[in-house]
């Protein structure tokens, strides 16, 4: 979502398009936004404009669901994201029990929304705006260290995860190279709809005997792209399905929820995924029984990890360098089913094999 300047878009698409982002990243909605109004006193222009001088990108009257504040300093390297917000009061504060309260509630729900808050008095400015710039300028400097920090050690972790502390050896080398099934010339013939069922069948069987165990959706994309087809219509999905049942009605495939199996495959085995095309890179197109087996194998190669610490491991086994929250999400709760059936064991805070 960090990505996405809303700033340089007039467009409600754009806008909606960082909001959901922001929440599969996050898991939360409030994405700071621009109410567009001017500031509301001339102490908070004044500030504003010290800031500007001295180079900051100032945007005015910004905030999460509501909850706006005066003003907040973007990222020169990143116009996506906020490092810090600023909040200017004026000298009736100082006296006002009731503002207090409501300022309070107001920096904790910021805060719950990821803003890191620097307060001004109006008062302490105008007896000395000298040492409060610099204080000021001190707080977004800090500010701006610990998001270059935070953006270091994701990157870190998402192309270098033995970086975490567990000790746990390389592993990667355990999955092997992910094979493709190839399918005959003759799936471009005629329009997918127009192939006979029993034929769409065997093709069907040949991607699941190569590709088991291996998502129903994996395996329509695997046939249209043979077939020369840009994406997977609800017609030829319709028409897909009724051939897979077509195949397990006769022993040749098995039907585990989304997933299809050779009747012949007990356990899967490890595969790295790596050279897979951006669509296909999701962990939903996983069985969970791989995924499992990929969990069993960094628990036992390491010592003890916590589970949040095996996730970039899982993750990498597959060939995926980034971990999304819809990936850790998934990766944890097959850890918790394998917990549960005990195939690993949590001690605390820790998995062992």
């Amino acid at each position: 979502s960090d990505d996405i300047d809303i700033v340089r878009t007039k467009s409600a698409g754009i806008k909606a398009l960082k909001s959901f982002l922001y929440f599969a990243e996050h898991g939360r909605l409030g994405i700071p936004q621009e109410t567009g109004r001017e500031a509301d006193s001339p102490f908070e222009e004044n500030v504003a404009g010290h800031l500007t001088r001295l180079g900051y990108i100032v945007r005015k009257q910004v905030g999460s669901e509501g909850f706006y504040l005066d003003m907040a300093i973007v990222d020169a390297e990143n116009p996506g994201r906020y490092i810090i917000g600023i909040e200017c009061d004026g000298a009736a504060y100082h006296s006002a029990r009731s503002a207090r309260d409501r300022d309070r509630l107001r920096q904790q729900i910021l805060e719950s929304n990821g803003w890191t808050i620097h307060r001004i008095w109006s008062t302490d400015w105008f007896r000395n705006p000298e040492r409060e710039l610099k204080r000021l300028v001190a707080a977004i400097e800090r500010a701006k260290e610990r998001s270059m920090l935070e953006n270091a050690m994701q990157e870190a972790l998402s192309t270098h995860p033995a970086i975490v502390r567990e000790n746990v050896e390389e592993v990667s080398s355990q999955a092997i190279p992910y094979q493709y099934a190839q399918l005959p010339k003759e799936v471009s013939a005629h329009e997918m709809h127009l192939h006979p069922v029993g034929k769409l069948s065997r093709w069907l069987e040949d991607i699941v005997n190569i590709e088991s165990p291996v998502h129903f959706e994996e395996v329509a994309r695997r046939i249209v792209d043979a077939a020369g087809v840009s994406r997977v219509g609800p017609r030829i999905r319709d028409h897909l399905k009724l051939a897979a049942k077509f195949a397990e009605g006769s022993g040749r495939i098995k039907i585990k929820n989304e997933f299809l199996w050779s009747p012949q495959m007990q356990l899967p085995v490890l595969r790295n995924r790596s050279d897979f095309a951006a669509a296909s890179r999701k962990i939903k197109y996983i069985a969970p029984e791989e995924i499992s087996l990929a969990i069993e194998k960094v628990v036992a190669n390491s010592v003890a990890i916590s589970p949040e610490a095996a996730v970039p491991f899982v993750a990498r086994l597959f060939g995926f360098t980034r971990v999304t929250e819809e990936m850790k999400k998934e990766i944890l709760d097959v850890i918790k089913m394998q917990v549960a059936a005990q195939k690993i064991h949590q001690d605390g805070e820790l998995l062992k094999a």
